[in-house]
């Protein structure tokens, strides 16, 4: 299919190649995220019975074809990760398969086009691979289905009716088993109508075998269709748009227009500008630094030269323009399924998963327009550019993903030094700081409950994890009113700072600020600041929801956290935290002088709280003074929550009234005890 000096599978190759190089650097150190903590608990857990429930209100078939995978995979993150990788390129090799079918003089398009497709940037959850890998696989499918039905009626003289019966058998499966693609299904009538035009010039007759060979496959839409609107009732996505052109068709459909030309403006115009970025050393760091640069020249300086190894041998060279149509035209019907669901379209996180079916029409879009780069040359060298840049800003998203993990990797082990045990029905409620990017409460809720609650098998679970501004917005007035004691602990958490489990007695004179990108702006700059949501749940914090490690199991981690981090600050914060909450001021004490001998100390001066009021109450006033001031002055607005330490220590611990006099008036901002 390319120049005889070039064996055919290089182009196959290069494409798995690059989608090694885009998403293999850090594929053993990645993780869960978002839905995949549930597949990974699901599939550990409740086994086929718990795969089968948990898709049926969805896509009913892809719990067992989970089932098939999990043998194989089990919960092996990088396993999953590879596979995920592999689906993708294997998709790609698909797409590029299936438009050397329709267009076979078009090499250098096809390969520009399949190489958009492992490294677009308007998707970037290609790390959240139980989730995802599912998609590629059926988009492949896809693929498959279009080429084989091509192939099978281009045959000169007849048809070759096993590919035209297995290309409708694929076309039936991915259908049944997801529906993201179904834009582009309906497609399907166009290919064929541009598959028969070499052979059948006369509009009449491509047109009466285009209605002809697309009847099978319009009897498998249509099957599908009714059963998703009519027979299947445990959808979670109800058709909205339906409704809404339903009860006003004007506006309806003006409505539709205007929510799809801004989502191909979202999935062609924003996802590309977003690549053009060199990202410093200090951001990726050395190691990675180097590959991403190695990826970069790489890229640029083979794919130049295989692009121009699958030139057309001299021909002129012209704009594909049906390229360009068919995939502006396509991106009209790509978004389909997520508008009829009333779902947004957008490149960002977690939205971008709409921007799937657009993938394969972009590519194709930006890979007609090439052609209008004038000169052969500048043409290969400005697409390899733009596929080294995009594949660049995959490697960076791979290792936000990374630094992620790691995140709640370190969350979930301070969390356990915290809180060796946790009543059942204990709820974590924090606030939606953005600090998890890639999570939302309900898949943080499954490594909560697999540390809490191990022998756990079966729904509902017994803890929860609950972003206040999402689930407590509309409820938190009444839960504060209502009297009863609370069964929910507070927590902080922030990437600049330990995990801080917030108790109404120490934490009510804190600082907050009402809008959470405000307090991430001042966590960055080292003021903490709590959101003025949580600052308002404090009252709900219950720390006696808490278990000591006194008759209570010791915690079994899950594999899938990895090994216990060294314990360093935070480590001590949190032994320390506990022991306060517990009263054990001595142990406090002896933890703070272990750490600070090192030394050890914290970047959130709001962890000194505890060991200052230790040595107060233990009347090592010198120590209590001397960190007093070494917190007021760097952080002044500590002020209020210091002068409360000692009061405390006045009130519980009879230090002398001189003392906590002369402490409250250097401080100046006390509350009133």
């Amino acid at each position: 299919m390319i120049k005889k000096s070039i064996p055919n599978w290089v182009i196959p190759l290069a494409l798995l190649s690059l989608t090694l190089v885009t998403y293999g650097p850090l594929i053993n150190q990645l993780g869960l995220y978002w839905d995949d903590w549930v597949f990974a608990w699901t599939r550990s857990r409740m086994g086929l019975p718990g795969l089968v429930a948990l898709f049926e209100i969805t896509r009913p078939i892809r719990g067992w074809i989970e089932a098939i995978l999990t043998p194989l995979l089990g919960i092996n993150l990088t396993g999953w990760q590879a596979y995920a990788l592999l689906m993708r390129g294997l998709a790609a090799v698909y797409f590029w398969w299936f438009l050397l079918q329709i267009w076979p003089d078009r090499k250098v398009e096809a390969f520009f086009a399949a190489s958009l497709l492992v490294v677009y940037p308007g998707y970037t959850q290609q790390s959240q691979a139980m989730t995802y890998h599912y998609y590629w696989t059926f988009q492949g499918f896809l693929f498959l289905s279009f080429g084989l039905m091509v192939r099978a009626l281009r045959r000169r003289g007849r048809i070759t009716w096993w590919m035209y019966l297995l290309s409708i058998a694929l076309c039936a499966l991915q259908l049944a088993s997801m529906e993201y693609l179904l834009g582009i299904e309906i497609l399907r009538p166009v290919l064929l109508w541009i598959a028969f035009s070499p052979q059948f010039p006369d509009l009449k007759e491509r047109l009466k075998r285009t209605v002809l060979y697309e009847i099978p496959f319009a009897l498998v839409l249509a099957a599908y269709l009714y059963w998703r609107f009519f027979l299947y009732s445990h959808s979670i996505y109800s058709p909205v748009l339906l409704d809404e052109v339903g009860s006003s068709p004007i506006s309806g459909l003006t409505g539709l227009l205007g929510t799809t030309v801004n989502a191909i403006y979202a999935v062609v115009i924003q996802a590309w500008a977003q690549v053009f970025h060199l990202p410093s050393v200090e951001d990726l760091g050395l190691a990675l630094s180097w590959i991403y640069g190695l990826a970069f020249i790489l890229i640029i300086v083979v794919w130049t030269v295989l692009l121009h190894s699958a030139d057309n041998d001299g021909q002129p060279v012209t704009v594909p323009w049906i390229w360009v149509w068919f995939g502006l035209g396509g991106m009209f019907v790509a978004g389909l399924p997520f508008l009829i669901a009333g779902l947004p379209i957008r490149i960002t996180f977690p939205e971008n998963r709409a921007a799937l079916p657009f993938i394969p029409l972009v590519s194709m879009f930006m890979a007609g327009l090439l052609n209008l780069i004038p000169g052969r040359s500048r043409q290969f060298l400005v697409a390899s550019i733009l596929i080294a840049f995009a594949a660049g800003f995959q490697i960076q998203t791979s290792d936000i993903y990374r630094d992620q993990y790691k995140l709640s990797k370190s969350f979930f082990w301070q969390l356990s030094w915290r809180a060796p045990g946790l009543k059942p029905g204990t709820n974590v409620l924090s606030q939606d700081d953005q600090t998890f990017l890639f999570d939302d409460d309900e898949a943080l809720s499954i490594p909560l409950n697999w540390i809490y609650a191990p022998a756990q098998t079966v729904q509902p679970l017994p803890y929860k994890y609950q972003f206040i501004s999402i689930r407590l917005g509309k409820e938190l007035d009444s839960l504060l009113a209502t009297p009863k004691t609370s069964n929910s602990i507070v927590v902080r958490f922030t990437q600049s700072s330990c995990l801080h489990v917030l108790d109404p007695i120490y934490d009510h004179w804190l600082s907050s600020l009402p809008h959470n990108e405000d307090v991430k702006l001042a966590a960055s700059i080292g003021l903490p600041m709590v959101p003025g949501n949580t600052l308002r749940a404090l009252p709900l914090s219950n720390t006696s929801q808490i278990l000591t490690s006194d008759g209570t199991q010791p915690l079994t981690m899950p594999e899938l956290l990895g090994e216990e981090p060294e314990h360093r600050w935070c480590y001590t914060y949190e032994k320390a935290d506990l022991a306060r909450q517990l009263g054990a001021w001595e142990d406090v004490a002896r933890l703070g002088d272990q750490a600070f001998a090192i030394p050890l100390l914290p970047d959130d001066d709001y962890e000194y709280l505890p060991f200052i009021e230790a040595y107060a109450r233990l009347g090592r006033i010198k120590d209590a003074r001397l960190l007093t001031r070494q917190v007021v002055a760097k952080m002044p607005l500590m002020k209020p929550a210091l002068c409360a330490v000692w009061i405390r220590a006045e009130q519980q611990a009879g230090i002398s009234s001189g003392t906590a006099a002369e402490m409250k008036s250097e401080l100046q901002t006390c509350p009133v005890p």
